[in-house]
């Protein structure tokens, strides 16, 4: 049985994939057989201003970035990257404030019709602020699936060449109330 506070981020989490919708809803997005598109969306719950930290790239580039900042009170920012031959969308980010940190990575591999479609997959973590091992990172993003959660986030990614990221970052010593 779930936790109130399950639910509660999982309804916090809808409200993200809903701004994302129709965000997407409204543009024309086609990829080729050569192309990923992620289309992202992070919620900030965490009681405060939250401030980029790092981006590490594996694949792809973004071609509209998030903010440097988010800001507080269940603001949305959304957010483009196109994913490039051999490995597609791959990319993580990560963001501070107060001590604490927020890491997120996702792939959206490059899909070959003649082959088993790729899963699309996503990591998030939280913690103390402190240096990020990007590599160990990627390996952990390799073993995740389509759902990733944390006592601070959690993350959710739709599957094919064109995905849907939905995030919240939660100040997890202070969920958020309702």
């Amino acid at each position: 049985m779930a936790s109130t506070q399950q639910v509660h981020h999982q309804t916090i989490l809808n409200e993200v994939m809903k701004e994302l919708d129709s965000h997407v809803s409204k543009q024309n997005v086609k990829v080729n057989q050569e192309q990923a598109l992620t289309n992202g969306a992070i919620g900030n719950h965490a009681k405060c201003n939250l401030e980029l930290k790092s981006i590490n790239e594996y694949s792809g580039h973004f071609s509209t970035p998030g903010p440097a900042q988010i800001l507080e009170d269940g603001n949305i920012t959304k957010f483009e990257h196109e994913g490039t031959p051999p490995q597609g969308s791959k990319v993580g980010v990560a963001y501070h404030a107060k001590g604490h940190q927020w890491v997120m990575a996702w792939m959206v591999p490059l899909q070959n019709p003649a082959t088993k479609p790729a899963l699309n997959k996503v990591y998030i973590e939280d913690g103390p602020d402190a240096e990020i091992d990007w590599k160990d990172i990627e390996m952990k993003l390799e073993s995740s699936r389509e759902y990733s959660f944390c006592p601070g986030g959690l993350a959710s990614i739709t599957q094919g060449s064109v995905a849907k990221l939905a995030a919240a970052f939660i100040d997890p010593e202070n969920p958020p109330n309702n």
